[in-house]
């Protein structure tokens, strides 16, 4: 029997031989003796060779798996599948792989690139990398079995590596013996550190981009070792290449300009010593000469006892920070400066002495030598020529000395500009001379006179005229157009100061001649006065005789009806006349701006009933028919007593052009949201459209004058003039032979009332001048208002009031002392009054000895909910609103009084 022996190896890799088969001896078959011998011999002799070769094939595997392992775990990110391919060739070639495929979990741009390599020689194994999410690149059908195993890195699953084979018993060992376990560790591994190198490339690469971006690099500084590393961008930010500066603490410190390198020492001694942060500005000092500001920040770090181990610092240019910051800061002075110069001018009014010194701080800002500050004025024949008013004082002679004490008048002046100003003057355009010019253009400078290297002159414009130049020289950088931008301001500046002063000028020349005129116009309206005063008084005595007379002649019985008659014509002609009287002096009045005019809320309404109250008996006796439509709850601002007199102009013409038997139509509507249109329309013959024009022209009747119906041909050109004042307008639609519509537009309610007229106590019946009573009754009203339509309209309310008197006041003074020394029952107190508002009223009310505990009610035209309720907040007994309620009123004196 022949025995055939496998080789397995052991966990400790050791060889270990196992009996797989057994050849029997036949027992009937006779064998020679030595046959049997050599069957034994040779089975066991092949079986020592087939054994060394198969440990010989195996260690051959586990070197060039090895060898694989070794090569896969070098190379860079960027060559990873030629590195994977070079180290697996020699083993896929000794295991007849066909194909190596690598598929990975993770899809991004190194594993895109890695996807497109197709790299290698025709006799090489190919090699695939793919990911799971992607269907290209998958292990091709090769005939074989497919070896895999998974790539894991720390418990992640990377992905798998695919060995595609004829099997053989070298793939069985290769697997068995869990090579292929050991080659798929190895190579996710590399692929663990190439995908980590390839991130920590990128975010480099990503904080180079963002540093060189934003101007900022990082140096780390180790305390122990003086050893210091910077990023790429430290040695630009001191002006050389990227790698141009050898990194050194000596080499930084040598960047750092000369003047600011203490103050560098200092802060890092700080951080370094007192942990203090670390914050510096400084300069630094490049290759080639420039100067560039840098912003240093950072901080140290120590070890646990407090030991200072490593120091790191950001390093920032901010340069145009600081440029900004010192452009922001000269701006900051230039306006000052115009704010000051502009302000001392229009203060005191010294002209020469402002443009001195905006002169001296522009040659300062501009960081010039010398110039000068010039007015464009016009000869007679229009030429124009310059006078200089403010020059720096650079004598080089004495003539030149001479000329500038001259400076800002008339023996100043340049005129034939046929220069450099001259091309100024002519195309209104700014002048910038630059160093390679200013030889050529100021050749012709007078001896002595200094060197001018560049040179800037600015036109000064108030809209298209050319009121002004201004000139400097010498900048040692040039004039640019940013600063001829940042010199915008100066020039309007210096603009505005020319041509005011050329105003103050013009005034100073007009002012004798306007107070001349004034005095005779002062003059003229004395004489006016004088007049109106004689005239009134010369005609009212006679005309108060004649009327009087008259009146007594009509109450006499005994007169018959001719003489009764007669009277009747007398009276009738004397009120006319009086009337005429009346509306003559009140145009001169309004003319001479005399008349007085309290405006007031007005309710539409009760100022249109009190009109008809004086009209509806002359319209009775005609047959005209009044009717009033359309009032609603209109209020207007208007003067009480002169609006009555323009309604009842309207309503007497509407009375007296009417037809008989005819009608009236009083509306009132809003127009818009501002204003309210009162209408009178009638039923006369109308009013043809061309002579409308005439109508509001004093004593022009447009031919009513030859008729029956009485008139002045006064009445509109007053009334018209009356709502203009009042802020209104008046105006009519006409059709001839249907009637005439006449409107009044006047503001709707503001919420306060004012007056243009002084302050008086209006007494009626209830008290003197001086504050005494005449009447006393059962409860005394004291009312504080400062409005004379608001007191006589109280004054009549509690008139009908047989229980209660009334003690008015105009002013807070006068009524805080009325309420101390007559003691009121109630007091009425409009919060609005123009020497104390109410709600201090009040609190002196309460205040004062002897005290008053009288009831306060508050009556005033403040009626937002807001004021309301703070007026009952502030104490207020109770809060009434105007327009007056008649029988709200009443009730709450009765509420109060009983």
């Amino acid at each position: 029997m022949s025995i055939i022996y496998t080789v397995k190896f052991t966990d400790e890799k050791k060889p270990q031989f196992v009996c797989t088969s057994k050849t029997k001896i036949d027992p009937n078959r006779r064998y020679p003796s030595n046959t049997k011998s050599e069957i034994l011999n040779w089975n066991s002799a092949h079986f020592v060779k087939t054994a060394e070769h198969r440990v010989k094939l195996h260690g051959q595997l586990a070197r060039l798996v090895s060898e694989a392992s070794a090569h896969a775990l070098s190379g860079h990110w960027a060559s990873a599948p030629e590195t994977l391919q070079s180290a697996l060739q020699p083993l896929c070639g000794f295991l007849g792989i066909h194909h190596v495929s690598i598929r990975l979990r993770q899809n991004d741009s190194l594993v895109a690139n890695w996807r497109q390599f197709t790299g290698g020689s025709s006799n090489d194994t190919p090699l695939s990398i793919t990911s799971f999410d992607t269907t290209e690149g998958r292990s091709p059908r090769v005939d074989g079995d497919k070896i895999e195993t998974q790539l894991w890195k720390d418990q992640t699953a990377l992905g798998s590596l695919e060995l595609l084979a004829r099997q053989s018993t070298l793939t069985d060992a290769f697997c068995d013996q869990g090579l292929i376990d050991i080659l798929g560790s190895v190579i996710s591994h590399s692929l663990a550190r190439w995908l980590s190198e390839f991130d920590q490339e990128q975010d480099r690469e990503r904080l180079h981009k963002a540093q060189a971006f934003a101007n900022i690099g990082t140096w780390e500084w180790n305390l122990e070792t003086n050893e210091m590393v910077w990023t790429e961008i430290i040695p630009v930010l001191f002006g050389y290449p990227e790698g141009g500066l050898e990194t050194s603490y000596a080499n930084f410190m040598a960047a750092v300009h000369p003047d600011d390198r203490a103050d560098v020492e200092a802060g890092i001694a700080a951080a370094i010593e007192y942990d203090e942060p670390y914050r510096v500005e400084h300069r630094a000092v490049w290759p080639d000469g420039t100067v560039r500001w840098l912003l240093e920040t950072g901080a140290v770090v120590r070890s646990d006892d407090g030991t200072a181990k490593q120091m790191l610092s950001v390093v920032e240019d901010v340069t145009q920070v600081h440029e900004a910051e010192q452009q922001l800061a000269n701006q900051a002075s230039l306006l000052n400066m115009l704010h000051e110069s502009l302000t001392t001018f229009i203060r005191e009014g010294k002209f020469r002495a402002t443009l001195d010194t905006m002169l001296e701080s522009l040659l300062e800002l501009t960081n010039s030598e010398f110039g000068f500050l010039a007015e464009v004025l016009q000869d007679g024949e229009e030429a124009p020529y310059l006078r200089v008013q403010s020059i720096t004082n650079l004598p080089w002679s004495l003539p030149s000395e001479e000329m500038c004490s001259r400076v800002g008048t008339d023996r100043f002046e340049l005129p034939g500009l046929d220069n450099v100003m001259g091309e100024l003057i002519r195309n209104k355009k700014v002048v910038s001379v630059d160093e390679t010019r200013s030889v050529e253009l100021f050749a012709g400078l007078p001896e002595g006179h200094p060197e001018i290297r560049t040179f800037l002159s600015v036109p000064i414009l108030v809209g298209s005229d050319l009121v002004g130049v201004f000139a400097i020289a010498n900048r040692d950088s040039g004039y640019d157009q940013s600063l001829i931008s940042f010199l915008q301001p100066f020039t309007t500046t210096y603009g505005v100061i020319i041509n005011s002063q050329r105003m103050i000028d013009m005034e100073g020349n007009n002012r004798k001649s306007l107070v001349r005129e004034k005095q005779r116009a002062d003059q003229a309206n004395r004489a006016k006065s004088e007049f109106l005063s004689s005239m009134s008084h010369e005609l009212r005595t006679p005309l108060n005789a004649i009327l009087g007379f008259g009146q007594l002649l009509e109450s006499d019985a005994a007169l018959n009806e001719d003489q009764q008659d007669s009277a009747n014509e007398i009276l009738s002609a004397s009120n006319h006349l009086l009337a005429l009287i009346n509306e003559v002096l009140d145009l001169a009045r309004i003319e001479s701006g005399k008349l007085d005019l309290s405006l007031e809320t007005i309710p539409v309404r009760a100022i249109i009933d009190e009109a008809l109250m004086l009209i509806r008996l002359s319209a009775e006796k005609r047959g005209i028919q009044i009717s009033i439509s359309n009032m609603a709850n209109l209020r207007v601002t208007a003067d009480w007593t002169r609006l009555k007199q323009a309604l009842l102009n309207l309503l007497s013409n509407a009375v007296k052009y009417n037809r008989s038997e005819g009608s009236i139509l009083i509306e009132a509507k809003p127009h818009g949201t501002a204003w309210v249109d009162i209408r009178v329309t009638d039923t006369g013959p109308g009013i043809p459209e061309s002579r409308i024009p005439e109508l509001f022209q004093p004593f022009n009747r447009l031919g009513a004058e030859l008729s029956h119906i009485e008139g002045t041909g006064i009445g509109l050109s007053l009334t018209h003039r009356l709502v203009e004042l009042m802020g209104g307008s008046i105006g009519l639609t006409s059709v001839v032979g249907e009637g005439s519509t006449f409107w009044i537009r006047l503001p709707v309610e503001q919420g306060h009332t004012s007056t243009n007229a002084e302050p008086s106590i209006n007494s009626g019946q209830s008290k003197t001048l001086s504050g005494e009573q005449t009447v006393t009754k059962n409860k005394s009203i004291l009312y504080i208002e400062d409005n004379p339509a608001n007191l006589k309209l109280v004054e009549r309310i509690v008139q009908r009031q047989p229980d209660f008197s009334l003690i008015s006041a105009t002013t807070a003074e006068e009524g805080l002392n009325l309420a101390r020394t007559c003691q009121p029952d109630l007091i009425l107190l409009d919060i609005n009054l123009p020497d104390m508002n109410g709600y201090t009223i009040l609190h002196k009310l309460e205040t004062q000895a002897p005290p008053n505990n009288a009831p306060v009610i508050a009556l005033t035209a403040s009626a937002m909910h807001c004021e309301v309720r703070r007026g009952k907040n502030a104490g207020f007994d109770d809060y009434l609103t105007k327009p007056i309620n008649i029988a709200e009123l009443t009730n709450t004196f009765k509420k109060y009084l009983g």
